[in-house]
């Protein structure tokens, strides 16, 4: 998908049912993003800033991550922990949104770590959390009034219906149970706002477009400051790995020296291996989940591009052929233009 146009959808998710325009998919990180512009719209309306903390914003945060800035949680700088450990948070059939939500706001944050990426989903469940308190409504409230003006289908906390693509290939020891993670309705029950929210093919392409210059929901100055990086560059880190946690296994690590990253949205810079091609400039902007989805913006060209995959990522599928399918588009693009 590029652009406004939307190529064939091909294929079938496990249960070998086939895709269409219709099917929902779960965008997992790739939701972050609807997560980073609600927080930038009450920046843009005045209700916090960036430089507000997470407890100044939610006064129910009571760990030391309170003491973290809005803009050090979007951008992952705030030492916030990546995710609750299996020994805070048991994964299990008992377990309910408000054991998440309480944990999240008791953690202290990484103790003389420096300041570094650290990628924390962590840090997006007290973002959504500052979130509802702000705006007095529960986050799929929030995500619909982000569907009127993008016209998305984001969702959060239903249970997979006709249509819900399962992922394959999820690791761990639930896959194959009652509360898979991903495709049981029991896991989005939980309504994790780092990974659980869902949406239509083309969501990822109109939440990247949000960002955009032309299509930006934001003001200009702070558009300019959600797509730059806070330490120009300067910084190291990524990815951390994980012994598993809510249900899914491990995870790999994953580190660049620099490491950019901006207000919610990763930016491409120099990193290698990337998900994106060599030819995407160092500006260009976007994000990936566990579930395969993607959503990139090279504001040079002007293009965006998005894809949904029925596989995890976690076995590397995504690093071998996103760059192929980034490649693949800006070459057109390249071609249309010569034309």
């Amino acid at each position: 998908m590029w652009q406004n146009r939307i190529s064939v959808i091909a294929g079938t998710d496990i249960h070998h049912r086939p895709l269409s325009s219709e099917s929902t998919f779960c965008l997992a990180s790739v939701g972050k993003l609807a997560i980073a512009l609600l927080v930038l719209q009450l920046v843009d309306e005045g209700k916090v800033s960036l430089d507000t903390t997470l407890g100044e914003a939610n006064r129910l945060i009571t760990g030391d991550v309170r003491n973290a800035t809005l803009r050090d949680a979007l951008s992952h700088r705030s030492n916030i922990p990546p995710i609750l450990s299996e020994e805070l948070v048991p994964y299990s059939a008992g377990l309910v949104p408000e054991d998440i939500r309480n944990a999240c706001r008791a953690l202290d944050r990484v103790p003389d770590s420096g300041r570094q990426i650290r990628y924390s989903d962590v840090a997006y469940g007290l973002l959504a959390d500052v979130v509802e308190n702000c705006s007095a409504l529960p986050l799929s409230e929030c995500l619909s009034g982000l569907n009127r003006t993008l016209g998305t289908r984001l969702t959060i906390g239903l249970p997979p219906r006709e249509g819900y693509v399962e992922v394959a290939d999820i690791p761990g020891l639930y896959s194959h149970t009652t509360i898979a993670p991903i495709n049981s309705a029991f896991w989005h029950s939980l309504s994790l706002p780092w990974v659980a929210i869902c949406g239509a093919p083309d969501d990822g392409l109109r939440l990247i477009g949000a960002f955009a210059e032309h299509r930006s929901l934001l003001s200009p100055q702070l558009r300019t400051a959600a797509i730059s990086d806070p330490d120009n560059g300067m910084l190291c880190g990524g990815i951390p790995s994980s012994p598993g946690y809510l249900g899914i296994g491990p995870s790999p690590l994953l580190t660049w020296s620099p490491c950019s990253w901006a207000l919610g949205a990763e930016l491409r810079g120099e990193k290698s291996p990337h998900w994106t091609p060599k030819e995407a400039h160092i500006s260009s902007f976007g994000h990936v989940g566990i579930s395969g989805a993607l959503a990139w913006h090279d504001p040079t060209v002007g293009v965006s591009w998005a894809m949904v995959g029925t596989r995890c990522s976690h076995s590397g599928w995504l690093l071998r052929y996103g760059p192929m399918l980034g490649s693949a588009v800006l070459r057109s693009v390249i071609r249309e233009t010569a034309a």
